[in-house]
């Protein structure tokens, strides 16, 4: 049974939701029939605080080191309604692949990190891209919605990044975050040029999603630097 495990997850990002300041910009369309959200990442808090602070259900993508036994697998898979998704744990990202395209065929959202990995250098600000999130959009024909998160207090990094340590990482990450201010710049949505799904299509949306991107960062360092 998922119900009791959806009804305390519900009940945590409302609570959570009022120790930490969101600062959106933009506005997730409220009709659609099946959304992707792409987002950066630099921290395990990150979709713990999207998810809060949108006030919708997301259905992410995570590492599929967390779903590498029967413990982590469970809270991960029922608790946070995680999906596993790794290109160096193919039998897992498959399982991840599979059930996007289910959620995302019935109407709901799917939330993908394209970075792939945690992506703390200051001078990146947006990290190389994997093609997941490209090909999820053009195989079920979904829009791609980009968001930036910034301002997300990271926990202590991983000096072996395996389950256990991620998973404390964003234990960490989430309690530092109580009484921080993040900002949220949500972009508009993009929808494939093409309904083809071969490798040129899937890299060439790719890149304009990457670059759709870094234009959300550039534009949330202008909003910021206004207020000074």
């Amino acid at each position: 049974m998922k119900i009791l495990p959806s009804l305390l997850k519900k009940t945590f990002l409302k609570i959570y939701r009022n120790f930490v300041v969101s600062r959106i910009h933009g506005k997730i369309p409220e009709k659609h029939n099946g959304l992707i959200i792409i987002a950066n990442h630099k921290a395990g808090a990150d979709p713990v605080i999207l998810e809060s602070s949108l006030g919708i259900d997301i259905h992410f993508i995570v590492d599929a080191r967390f779903f590498l036994n029967k413990v982590s697998d469970f809270f991960f898979s029922r608790f946070v309604d995680g999906m596993p998704g790794s290109s160096k744990l193919p039998f897992l990202s498959l399982r991840g692949l599979r059930e996007g395209i289910r959620i995302l065929r019935r109407g709901g959202v799917v939330g993908i990190y394209p970075e792939g990995v945690m992506v703390r250098n200051p001078r990146i600000p947006v990290g190389d891209f994997k093609y997941g999130a490209a090909y999820l959009s053009i195989k079920t024909t979904k829009p791609v919605v980009p968001v930036y998160i910034y301002n997300v207090v990271p926990g202590p990094l991983p000096q072996n990044p395996d389950g256990y340590e991620l998973g404390l990482e964003g234990f960490c990450s989430v309690l530092l975050n109580i009484g921080n201010e993040v900002e949220i710049l949500i972009g508009k949505p993009l929808l494939p040029l093409t309904h083809k799904v071969d490798r040129d299509s899937v890299r060439k949306f790719t890149e304009v999603l990457r670059n759709e991107m870094l234009l959300l960062y550039r534009k949330l360092v202008s909003i910021k630097k206004g207020r000074v």
